[in-house]
């Protein structure tokens, strides 16, 4: 049960598990751990991850407690992250064309450099 409101409640404010682990200051596996099922956050991490996400502990607790995110927050939330990724991708393509810049201006130094040395 407190794994799958852990994943659904991380997914909620976007968070990937290295982003909480870093943020828990707790290695990544055992963010995985919790959310498989395969260990239980001790009380003072899930009063950590409570804070984090805003939630109360309870929510992790009890299974009749769920997140209710009204339509209009949804769509907020996807926005932002569609927004989010596009300037990931356009930062990345940007990287691509200088790391294109960088190899077209080495091959032209090797092949300059044969010239120079015969070769």
């Amino acid at each position: 049960m407190i794994g799958k409101k852990l994943k659904d409640a991380m997914l909620n404010e976007g968070l990937s598990q290295e982003d909480f682990a870093k943020l828990l200051n707790v290695d990544r596996s055992l963010i995985s751990r919790w959310i498989n099922g395969e260990r239980k956050p001790s009380a003072k991490n899930l009063k950590n991850i409570s804070k984090i996400l805003k939630l109360p502990v309870s929510f992790f607790l009890d299974k009749n407690f769920s997140i209710k995110e009204s339509p209009s927050e949804k769509e907020e939330d996807i926005k932002t992250k569609i927004d989010l990724l596009n300037k990931r991708i356009e930062k990345t393509e940007k990287e691509n064309i200088s790391l294109r810049k960088d190899l077209t201006s080495l091959k032209k130094e090797f092949e300059d450099w044969k010239i120079r040395n015969d070769c």
